[in-house]
Parts: C-alpha cells; structure tokens; sequence
C-alpha cells in the first residue's frame, strides 16, 4: 500500500520539508490488474457474454412405476454405468417410492447432453435410462404399461406359412400295395394304373397320366420321367437311385413319395419340384435342391443336401419337420419357407427376395445368415443360431416388414450388423450377440411389444458410422443388456439412439428378468449387480496467482478436484482435494461455506509435501495430494454455492461466479472445469496452447462447449 514520511532537515537559513514514496511493488491496484490482466490473456475479443463458467444446475424430475411396495434408489451418472471403460461419475442420489415421483436439482457440465438415470431395487438389480438434457431439464420414468403395437405373441403353431401336410394314403405299406394287384412293367408306362418297379426296372418312361409306381426293391434308373398326375411311392425299406446329372419333377400334379425307411438318391446334379410335390418320410440325399413353379417339398425324415437349397418362386414351398442340412440356403422369388425340426446349414443362409415367408418353429442352425429383403413374414418362434454374421436389411422403420420373434423365442448370432433394419420380440423373446452389434441407419431397430420385457444381449454395440443420427432404435419393454455400447449423443437435432417407451439399459447379465429354459430358449438367468460404480463426479478449479502482479495463464497456480455433494454417514458431504502449486508464493485455500468462510489448507507447499517456494505437480517436482471431506448444506451445489479461493492472507482470489463486481466478459482470475478428467496445464503452458479450443469458447461462450476434453499432448501434466 502506499504511505508517506514527513522528514525534517536542518539546514542553515531555514527547515527543509521533503515528501517521498515507497516503491509501486509493494502496492495493491485492483484496476491496475485488472487492466494488466486484461492485456496479458492470450484471448483477445472476448465474447462480451462469457461468464467462463462450465456448470450449470439440472432441474430433474424420476417417477417409477413398476413393483408395488418397491422403494428404488435414483443414482444419475455422466456416462453408461456398465461401460466398464467410460468413466462414468456420478451426479446425484435419491429416492423414490413406486407410483411416486422425485423431483431433485444436482450440478451438470453444461456441455453435458445426455445423463443417465439409473434405478436400483431393494434386491439389487439396476436398469438404466439415458435421458437429454435440454435448459438444464431433464425429466424421465421407468414402467407402466407397453404402447409399442406389433403382432408377435406368446408361443404359437404357425401363423406366416400355410401348407397342408400328406395325410398317411400318401404313404402307403407294404401291407397296403400287396391289394392294389400291381401290373409288372419294364418302365414303360402309358397308361393309368397300378405298377410296380423292381430293380429290373433301369429307366421309366411314364408318357401317361394317373399311373402310380411302386418302387419295392432297390432300383437304379438312369432316367424317370413322371407324367401329369401320376405318382411315384418308394416303399419302406427300398431305394431308388438316380444316375443322370440332376432331376427335375415337373409335370403338374406329379408326386414322388419317399416313404419310412426309404431312400431316394440322386448322385449328381440337382433335384428339382417344379409345379409338382416331393413328399419325404424317409432319406433323400442330392448335391443341390430346387423348389420352382408351385412346387412343394415335404420333408418328414432327413434330407441332404450337399451343397445350395433354394426356393425360388411365389408359390414354391419347401417344409421341413424332422432333419435337414445343405451347404447353403435361399429363398428368392417370394417363395415360403417353413421348419418345425431341425435344419443345419454349414455355410450361408440367404434370405433375398421381396415378401418372402420364412417361418422357424423348431431348430435352425447356420454358418452365416443374410435378410436383405422387405417382408412382413419372417418370424422365428423358436431357436435360431447363427454361428458368425447375421445382416439384417428388412427396409424397415416400424414393426411392418420386420424380423420377428415369438415370445419366448431365442436368436444367437456370432455378431449382428442392422442396416435400416427392425426387429419385433415377443414377451421373454432372448436375442443373444455374442461379439459385436453394429448399426448403420435404423430409424427402427428392436421392438419389445409385449408387457413382459424382452432381452437383447450384446457383447459390444457400435455404431458404423460414429456420430450417426438414427443409429439405433430401441422401443417397447426391452432389456438391453450389454457391458460396452456405444453413447448416446446428438447429430444436430437428431439422437444416435431412439429410446422409446420403457427401453432400458442393464448389465450383460444382470437384466432384472428371468427366462426359463425350454426346448426353444436355453433361458436367461440374472443376477443383482447391486447398482453402478458410487464415485462421485468432481470438478477442477484451477487459479492464476494475480495478487499482486499479472499472471501467466497457465492456470496451474493452484489447482483442486472438489467433488459433487454426496451422502454419508446421514449427511450431505463434498470432496476437495489439493492437486497441484505452480507458484511460488505462500499461498492457502479457502471455502465460503454458506457464509462461514474456513480455511482448508493453511499453506499449499506444506500440504502437498513439498518445501516453501516449490513449484509442483506441473513439471519435475511431485508432491502428495491431499484430500479433506467438508459437510455442506442439504441444497447444497458448486454453481451455486461452491465458492473455492486461494489467498495470501490480504487477497483473495474467487473463480468469477464469486468475484465481486465481476462482469461477463471481464478475464478470470480462476476457472471452475466441469469435468472428473481435467489435466491442468504445464508449467508455463499458456491455457491456449495446452487446449486449442478454449480460445473458440472465449471468443464466443456457445461454441467449443467441451473444450477442457481435448487436451493438446505433451502440454498438460
């Protein structure tokens, strides 16, 4: 401070008064510094606006209702809980009681678009909700009854394919043919009647109509021409064996039957039914099988099919209810596919064609499966697995035109890739990725339209095109259940995830369902995880020793992680902790706690360990932190009321939230960072060299919101 001295002289004629003046070091000129200060931040054009804050204060507003009785925990986190590498931090705690509603305020990064609002119930189970948060809003509630309308149920018999399956005539005995008085023939076949082929027999042409052939010993024929109407029955414990290079059944109303114990062989080539009908209740084995015209294959014993089955036309049908097995699968043409046994196909199952039906009532297994066609008839209302990559492109945004699941049905893939994709699930309709899930464009996605909750599990979800709107959609009682997906975010006004209805996030295994294995679903069994990670979220202070000269703006001065308020032992608790002194000066921490104000490190040097002067924690010098625990009031929040200082003992220094005449615009003596993860510049490292957007966000306080997330390597400590 300035101060004077009178001196008196002696001195001969007279007394001399002089007047003099201490050095301007040891004066205190709040407007010098501010002036100075001014002209030393590396930011010229300050946005006239720029309050230099990050925080802001979020109104929030949880109902619940689901189990009667149930009081639930209300835990909200900065990022997915499950995400085992997200660093999610926690917010904010309540309470809430079913059919009840809270209404809570907690601290938010400003920049923070979306939270996410976690339940837990008194067994421990949690789901979670990302919810966005708009003016400082957000608003979200868990249960109540399912508005998402689709046409998947409980189990069913068959609702997507219709067939009439061959009634017993069509298989006759032994003991049957003996009474029909069969003609013998040498394959020569013109008219109608009853004939039977014995192994004699080495070719059949039947130029007729309405003949019936009785196959009753094992016969290899070189070529089999079957006319209009007419039927071929290989009778129980005979074998027909066929040498030419493919068959095809093609005269209308043509039937060949293979009947228990039977066999039909074709060596090579393909089989083929067009406009006529197969019906197998007993082996037929063939390279290749096609299903054109109207044809019909009914297979009721095992069929073989070494290499490609395809179902080629609108009106072609292949039905399998016992084995099937083929190198690969494909319908085309509108054609209709229906299983209730077990079919495995070691390479590709192909799904290609417009209205197309596929209907799984029993096991299918395949190598890799394709859906690139619109249609409102594919329905697995059993198990299917698809051992490695199952793509869905159903042209789809709603439950219409959708891959759909029966309840209680289950789907396992090796992974999952959804292109503009839906898919309906039954209530306790279990879909399993085993690896990754990745999604394009899907205005649609998964829908759960029961009132029991579905499961989709996922091993990791990610999005193909990062920062995609549209991504995903999750609608209805779904469980997603998954312990690495992607975040939910904003492209422009557009979500990455639809999050419609009751939808909700939970650990992979830990989905508060439980779904009994059956001979369609191996079930899904879950555990409590008693809720997400309790770390609170914190933020960084960071001050510029300004008492009594200008800083350098690295804002490392003093630097502390002063944590969100938070429960415990019965009472409302902060977190503040000494992280770094890049002066040199004496320097100590205050709080104004509601008025009290109290001093929470007396001298920052000592605190951190380290001798007087030492500059530490932002370049060669370590020291230890040091954390206190300070109770604060029950509406206590940092916007609002955390008002950190570092002093000399005569000055203080106050971030500008709490800086007395403080106008927008005006350069910071100190800076509050809304983030866990906050690295403080080096020492000497200008603020704006250690992060290239903060310059943006001071120039124009709506723009590089998040700045303080992307640090410049090598710059901070």
């Amino acid at each position: 401070m300035n101060f004077f001295r009178i001196l008196p002289i002696l001195a001969i004629g007279g007394i001399f008064t002089f007047i003099g003046c201490d050095s301007s070091n040891d004066v205190y000129n709040p407007d010098a510094i501010k002036e100075q200060a001014k002209k030393a931040f590396p930011v010229k054009d300050i946005d006239p606006n720029q309050t230099w804050e990050t925080s802001s204060v979020c109104k929030a507003t949880v109902s619940v209702n689901e189990t009667a009785g149930e009081v639930y925990t209300i835990k909200v986190y900065t990022a997915n809980p499950y995400n085992k590498d997200s660093k999610a931090a926690l917010l904010a705690t309540t309470s809430v009681s079913n059919g009840k509603t809270a209404s809570f305020e907690f601290d938010i990064p400003a920049a923070q678009q979306y939270v996410y609002v976690m339940k837990v119930d008194s067994k421990g189970y949690s789901s979670v909700k990302p919810v966005l948060v708009e003016n400082s809003k957000m608003v979200v509630s868990f249960g109540g009854v399912n508005n998402i309308a689709g046409t998947v149920r409980t189990r069913a018999t068959a609702t997507v394919v219709t067939f009439t399956a061959p009634d017993a005539s069509l298989f006759p005995t032994r003991e049957t043919v003996k009474q029909l008085g069969l003609q013998q023939t040498n394959g020569q076949i013109g008219t109608s009647g009853n004939y039977e082929i014995k192994a004699s027999v080495s070719s059949i042409n039947n130029w007729g109509s309405n003949a019936n052939m009785y196959v009753t010993e094992n016969v290899t024929l070189s070529s089999l021409y079957i006319g209009q109407n007419s039927k071929l029955y290989i009778l129980s414990g005979a074998t027909l064996t066929l040498t030419s290079s493919g068959y095809s059944l093609g005269q209308s109303g043509s039937v060949i039957s293979v009947g228990k114990d039977a066999k039909l062989i074709l060596k090579s080539g393909q089989l083929q039914a067009s406009n006529s009908k197969i019906y197998n209740a007993g082996t037929i084995e063939t390279e290749r099988l096609d299903i054109a015209g109207s044809g019909y294959i009914y297979n009721n014993g095992t069929l073989t099919v070494t290499n490609a089955v395809t179902v080629a036309n609108y009106n072609s049908l292949l039905v399998n209810e016992e084995a099937m097995t083929a190198s690969s699968f494909e319908t085309q043409g509108s054609s209709s596919f229906y299983n209730s046994g077990t079919v495995t196909i070691s390479g590709k199952t192909h799904l290609s064609s417009t209205n197309q039906k596929w209907e799984n009532q029993g096991n299918f297994k395949t190598k890799t499966m394709e859906i690139e066609a619109s249609s409102s008839n594919l329905l697995n209302a059993c198990q299917l697995y698809v051992e490695d990559e199952f793509r869905i492109n159903t042209s789809s945004t709603t439950t219409n035109n959708a891959f759909k699941m029966d309840g209680g049905a289950y789907t396992e893939c090796g992974s999952l890739y959804l292109d503009n994709a839906s898919v309906v699930m039954g209530g306790k309709a279990f879909f399993n990725v085993k690896g990754t899930a990745t999604y394009n464009y899907n205005k649609g996605g998964f829908y759960a339209t029961a009132q029991d909750f579905a499961v989709l599990k996922i091993g990791k979800a990610v999005q193909n095109k990062h920062g995609q709107g549209n991504t995903i959609g999750y609608h209805g009682k779904l469980y997603v259940a998954c312990n690495d997906h992607f975040e939910d975010g904003l492209s422009g006004s557009v979500h990455y995830i639809i999050w419609e209805g009751d939808a909700q996030l939970t650990g992979a295994d830990n989905a508060e369902i439980s779904i009994p294995s059956s001979n369609c679903n191996p079930g899904y069994n879950s555990k409590p995880d008693n809720g997400g990670n309790d770390t609170p979220a914190t933020y960084a202070y960071a001050f510029e020793d300004m008492m009594k000269e200008v800083g350098d703006y690295d804002f490392n001065d003093v630097v502390l992680y002063v944590s969100v308020p938070y429960d415990k032992n019965g009472k409302k608790v902060i977190d503040v902790t000494l992280k770094a002194a890049g002066a040199t000066k004496k320097l100590a921490v205050g709080f104004n706690n509601s008025g009290q104000k109290q001093t929470l490190f007396a001298d920052v040097h000592e605190a951190l360990g380290v001798a007087a002067g030492t500059l530490v924690n932002t370049g060669t010098a370590t020291g230890t932190e040091k954390k206190i625990t300070v109770e604060v009031a029950s509406n206590f929040t940092l916007t609002e009321h955390g008002d950190f200082y570092i002093t000399d003992g005569s000055i203080e220094r106050h971030i500008p939230n709490f800086t007395d005449g403080f106008k927008p615009g005006d350069v910071p003596y100190g800076i509050r960072i809304a983030s866990s993860n906050w690295k403080w510049p080096k020492e000497r490292v200008v603020i704006t060299e250690a992060y290239a957007g903060f310059a943006a966000w001071a120039n124009d306080a709506t723009a590089a919101a998040s700045w303080y997330n992307e640090p410049i390597n090598g710059k901070v400590y």
